[in-house]
């Protein structure tokens, strides 16, 4: 399995999309509301 040091936000804000329509919903990271990923741990609060 590999380990990624990228966090999932930063991925997201590097392809275009911005934070207001990043979200967190039941263990999954969404953007628009549609399920995007599945969020691994978080740092400091921040989804990673």
């Amino acid at each position: 399995m590999a380990t990624y040091d990228y966090g999932i936000r930063q991925g997201l804000n590097n392809q275009g999309i911005d934070n207001s329509r990043i979200g967190y919903s039941n263990g999954y990271v969404t953007v628009d509301g549609k399920t995007s990923c599945k969020q691994i741990s978080t740092t400091r609060g921040q989804l990673i």
